[in-house]
């Protein structure tokens, strides 16, 4: 039976991963192992943490959460120069979901 446990934080979220489980960031690789029965893993650790949801641009620095999808990235004007990357994965349900 699979389990998925959500933390507040990424160190929350860190200090409960386990040899059983793999931790769900957009879901582009646990989730095809999940519908494909891997069996490697029986829990699902994510994390409500929107710092990695954050896109951040200060004067020649931009950050990028580990959780920013594809669409983010084409839906901010602070990434311009990423659209053609961006667009280049999948079609739009991959990119909803691809971080």
């Amino acid at each position: 039976m699979l389990t998925v446990d959500t933390y507040d934080t990424i160190g929350e979220a860190a200090a409960n991963l386990g040899p059983e489980s793999r931790f769900l960031g957009g879901g582009t690789i646990v989730m095809r192992a999940v519908n494909y029965g891997d069996q490697s893993f029986s829990r699902i650790v994510r994390t409500r943490d929107p710092s990695l949801k954050a896109i951040r641009a200060e004067s020649n620095r931009v950050t990028i959460g580990a959780a920013v999808r594809m669409a983010d990235i084409l839906a901010s004007s602070d990434l311009d120069f990423l659209a053609p990357a961006a667009r280049g994965v999948g079609g739009p349900a991959v990119r909803n979901m691809a971080t």
